[in-house]
């Protein structure tokens, strides 16, 4: 029976409570109670606030700083992947290659034609007809003066006595 007697204290109670919260609630604070901090307070204008400081879209700049409202920090864009392009290296064109130096000593003749006698870089003597060949050189023509060969598809002369 304590126990019961109680719990009927405790809701009395608790039913005194929220009365007066409820009470307070919808009649608000008695003239004769101190103003509350809520009541000290200046009024706020809200037309004013949003006209002067909410942008209007034709205002609004993108600041890539801007503090993120959800995150509470602020945002700063991913950097932008710089491709730099590399100046492609300039290789100058590979030297021609130059033709051996051959020294003409001296001419024959046989029964097929003028021979040309040749001395090539190594030292080594060559007889030499139209069409023949010394390494890499083909020989065109044998004259009484000059001997023509190609290189490279190149024609070179070698004269007598120069």
């Amino acid at each position: 029976m304590k126990k019961y007697g109680l719990r009927i204290l405790l809701a009395i109670a608790a039913l005194l409570i929220w009365g007066n919260n409820l009470i307070q609630l919808f009649r608000g604070s008695s003239p004769d109670e101190e103003e509350s901090w809520l009541d000290q307070r200046e009024p706020i204008s809200f037309q004013e606030e949003l006209t002067s400081d909410t942008p209007t879209t034709s205002e609004f700049v993108y600041r890539p700083d801007f503090k993120d409202p959800f995150l509470h920090r602020f945002y700063e864009p991913p950097p932008k992947k710089v491709t730099e392009k590399k100046p492609k290296p300039i290789v100058p064109p590979p030297p021609k290659p130059r033709p051996p130096l051959l020294r003409w000593t001296g001419i024959m003749q046989d029964a097929k034609g003028l021979l040309g006698v040749i001395v090539d870089e190594r030292g080594e003597t060559w007889f030499v007809q139209d069409g023949d060949s010394v390494g890499s050189v083909l020989i065109q023509t044998v004259g009484q003066d000059s001997i023509g060969y190609q290189f490279n598809h190149e024609t070179y002369w070698l004269y007598l006595n120069r």
